[in-house]
């Protein structure tokens, strides 16, 4: 081999080098990357799931009061001392068959006009 020869092999070898040591670069730097995105987006991801958590703890807390809210009990002491109205007595019930002749004769509706 010429000297010409062994110094293009040189030189092809150290371009070579060089352009394996640029793309490890280019790597360690996608890396530290993609490592700081991911911790950006954990801390977002634990953020939501907090707000989640408090979401879920007032839902059950409303539903909770909800309850207490529509007991029966509470509800009928709320309307007697708030209204005249009493509980619907049997003699005040009928049978769906029964209902023509509670309503009467019922007129037929004009139609709309069109």
């Amino acid at each position: 081999m010429t000297e010409s020869h062994m110094r293009a092999r040189r030189s092809r070898l150290r371009m070579l080098e060089l352009s394996a040591f640029l793309c490890l670069v280019a790597l360690v730097a996608w890396v530290y990357v993609a490592k700081a995105t991911g911790a950006d987006e954990r801390a977002t991801i634990r953020s939501i799931e907090s707000d989640i958590r408090t979401e879920q703890r007032e839902i059950r807390r409303l539903r909770a009061e909800a309850a207490t809210l529509e007991q029966p009990v509470r509800l009928e002491a709320l309307v007697r001392e708030h209204t005249d109205l009493a509980p619907v007595e049997p003699i005040n019930e009928t049978r769906p068959e029964n209902l023509d002749a509670l309503v009467g004769e019922v007129e037929p509706q004009p139609e709309a006009p069109e």
